[in-house]
């Protein structure tokens, strides 16, 4: 896959031009070429990362306040460890259909953040599912709620 056609199925995505399924087809090449431009930023350190960390977990099927509480709870965690932290759950309103969603969500992990915390619902989840995929096959960094609460006390 080329840069060019990288940018166009993102594109597609985000306009909503391709069905949920197809995206789930295109993600291998997607992640090949991301891998590749990874390597790229490597090699030109002054572009690479943003030094945040992504929250992903379940949210889907939860009570919204249920969800809002460990994604929040999460958030104050990481800010007070020292973390700068995007919050998935203050990027989409309620009502936004899930593909939508995890096209927005998907978009803020890969273009924001340089890290992801998983909360421990995350494997319940398959928007979850797909940013950790993400994640680990662009080398995020993995970030650790529990150890990082025992070094923040």
């Amino acid at each position: 896959m080329k840069t060019e056609s990288l940018i166009f199925g993102l594109t597609d995505i985000l306009q909503n031009r391709i069905a949920p399924d197809a995206i789930l087809d295109m993600a291998p090449g997607i992640i090949e070429k991301l891998q590749l431009l990874t390597v790229q930023q490597i090699s030109n350190p002054q572009t690479t990362g943003t030094g945040k960390v992504y929250i992903a977990g379940k949210v889907s099927n939860m009570k919204r306040f249920e969800a809002l509480y460990h994604f929040n709870q999460a958030e104050t965690d990481l800010k007070a460890a020292g973390y700068k932290v995007v919050n998935p759950m203050k990027l989409v309103d309620p009502a936004t259909p899930w593909e939508t969603a995890m096209k927005v969500c998907i978009t803020a992990l890969l273009t924001n953040c340089d890290k992801i915390c998983l909360l421990d619902n995350w494997r319940q989840s398959k928007g979850a599912v797909m940013e950790h995929s993400l994640a680990k096959a662009l080398n995020y960094e993995f970030i650790d709620l529990a150890a990082t609460l025992k070094i923040a006390l």
